[in-house]
């Protein structure tokens, strides 16, 4: 299915909140990080779409909307590739950004950690990659920030496009999709204490992950020898 919802902005921008939102409004799932997280399958599409070999219908099948990385940092393709869906970019003051970024998916512990792997390769060609290696300097990430929010401003035709902020709440979401506000508050997700632990617990999951794999095929191997 096309997509009918592509999220421009970047993470910690209210991308969760954004997410649970859309999906309470009967658009279909909204794809997010934690998809990626939650299905190593998906990071080897993203390995693919960082190569130049998108297949964006199989990275988002059975999904009606994406928001947060690594989605956002294709939005031009998406946009192009997707003509009917509508935009919206989620964005915050830059500032609050940029310590938001530096106490969770960008901190010096995470990435002092060892992103390793397969996640850890996609992370890094990735996330790194579109951050130009300078994830911790705060006026190019600052200027980085600006910088996406005035190209898609430019070049997204205003028509299509929604610029929000998650503390406006539900009524300039729902008349931008046209649909009726829900009658309960509008959900606040993803507080920075709650990301860093779930960064950390995947982390720790994926690592082990790995090394079970690693040490199936050690004992195969070596069955495999004594026979």
């Amino acid at each position: 299915m096309p997509l009918k919802i592509i999220g421009t902005g970047l993470a910690r921008t209210g991308t969760s909140s954004l997410k649970i939102a859309i999906e309470k409004l009967g658009i279909g799932r909204c794809y997010h990080m934690k998809e990626v997280l939650a299905d190593p399958e998906h990071i080897g599409f993203w390995v693919e779409v960082a190569e130049g070999r998108a297949n964006f219908d199989r990275v988002f099948s059975g999904y009606s909307a994406t928001v947060d990385f690594p989605a956002c940092i294709y939005w031009r393709d998406l946009i192009e590739y997707y003509p009917e869906a509508k935009i919206i970019l989620s964005t915050r003051a830059a500032e609050d950004w940029f310590r938001a970024t530096q106490k969770t998916f960008l901190s010096p512990r995470l990435w002092e950690s060892g992103l390793s792997g397969p996640f850890g390769d996609m992370f890094g060609a990735m996330i790194r990659r579109f951050f130009d290696g300078e994830i911790h300097d705060h006026d190019h990430l600052i200027e980085l920030f600006d910088r996406h929010v005035e190209e898609i401003k430019v070049l997204v035709p205003p028509e299509r496009l929604l610029i929000f902020k998650v503390t406006q709440g539900w009524q300039p979401l729902c008349k931008f999709l046209g649909l009726p506000m829900p009658d309960e508050p509008f959900p606040h997700a993803n507080r920075e204490q709650d990301t860093r632990g779930f960064l950390e617990d995947s982390m720790a999951s994926i690592a082990g992950a790995e090394v079970g794999a690693l040490s199936t095929a050690t004992t195969q191997t070596t069955s495999t020898s004594v026979i």
